[in-house]
C-alpha cells in the first residue's frame, strides 16, 4: 500500500511541476522554461545510462503497433521515434501529424530534444506549416508578417493542440520512468 502511495505521489508531483517543457514558436519547438535550449534534461540519479536506455526501450516498444517501423536506436545512446498521429486541428478535419523525437541517455541523466514536426497534412486539404516562411500554398499557424503572430483562432487551436500532445507524450514518459523501476523478477 505505501508503494502504491509513494508512487501515486511520485507521478502527481511529476505531473505537477513537468506539465510543460516545449512550446511552438514560428521556428518550431523550443524549451518552454530557457528558450535559448531546444531540449530539456530529466535527471534520474538512481539509474545508469544502460538501464535508462532500456526502460525507454521497453516503454516506447509497448506504444506502438509495430515499434521496427517506427523506432531508431543507437545502443545505449539514443532513440529516436518517427510516427504519424492523426489530431483534428484545422477546420475539425483529422489532419496527419509526422512527429519525430530524440532521447539520449547518460548516468541519471535523459535529454529530450524538442519535437520535430515533419509534416502535417490531410491529403484533401493540403499542408499546415510552423513556419511563418513556409511555402505559400501551406495553411501557416503563424502570420507572415515576420512579427510572430498567430494567424486566427485556427492557427491558436492547432498551435495549443500540437503543444499539449507533444507535452502529453514527454510526461507519459517521464512518469514511466520515474514512477515504476526496473523490476527484477525472476521468471
Amino acid at each position: 500500500m505505501k508503494i502504491k502511495l509513494l508512487t501515486l505521489s511520485l507521478v502527481l508531483i511529476s505531473s505537477l511541476s513537468y506539465g510543460q517543457f516545449f512550446k511552438i514558436t514560428t521556428g518550431g519547438f523550443i524549451n518552454e522554461a530557457d528558450t535559448s535550449k531546444n531540449f530539456y534534461v530529466m535527471d534520474h540519479t538512481k539509474l545508469t545510462k544502460s538501464e535508462l536506455y532500456k526502460k525507454s526501450l521497453i516503454y516506447f516498444n509497448g506504444l506502438f503497433a509495430s515499434p521496427k517501423d517506427v523506432i531508431s536506436t543507437v545502443q545505449d545512446e539514443s532513440i529516436t521515434l518517427n510516427f504519424v498521429e492523426r489530431y483534428k486541428i484545422v477546420m475539425g478535419y483529422l489532419w496527419n501529424v509526422n512527429m519525430s523525437y530524440t532521447f539520449n541517455f547518460k548516468d541519471g541523466k535523459v535529454k529530450v530534444s524538442a519535437p520535430y514536426i515533419n509534416k502535417i497534412y490531410n491529403d484533401g486539404l493540403g499542408n499546415i506549416s510552423i513556419n511563418v516562411n513556409g511555402r505559400p500554398e501551406n495553411y501557416p499557424i503563424y502570420k507572415r508578417n515576420g512579427k510572430g503572430e498567430i494567424r486566427g483562432s485556427d492557427g491558436l487551436k492547432t498551435k495549443t493542440i500540437l503543444e499539449g500532445k507533444a507535452n502529453q507524450f514527454v510526461l507519459s514518459y517521464i512518469n514511466d520512468l520515474i514512477g515504476d523501476p526496473i523490476k527484477k523478477d525472476s521468471w
